[in-house]
């Protein structure tokens, strides 16, 4: 997979696809390297504004996760 040269190419393309795909009370979860969080907790806010979105830390206390739900 190539991700472009942050990384995040394909994730971008998913989120661009949520409002069309993610079903009413849905959710959606990415893991991410931990560098990357803090971008896409940015884009789900603006591409899915009214949702809840929140990072979930590994066991090293990462920041791992993002859910939008």
């Amino acid at each position: 997979l190539d991700g472009g040269d942050d990384g995040l190419a394909l994730v971008r393309a998913l989120i661009a696809d949520l409002p069309r795909v993610l079903a009413h009370n849905g959710a959606a979860g990415f893991e991410l390297d931990p560098s990357q969080t803090a971008a896409v907790t940015a884009l789900l806010r603006v591409t899915l504004p009214g949702t809840r979105v929140r990072t979930i830390r590994d066991l090293a206390g990462l920041p791992r996760h993002v859910i939008v739900d």
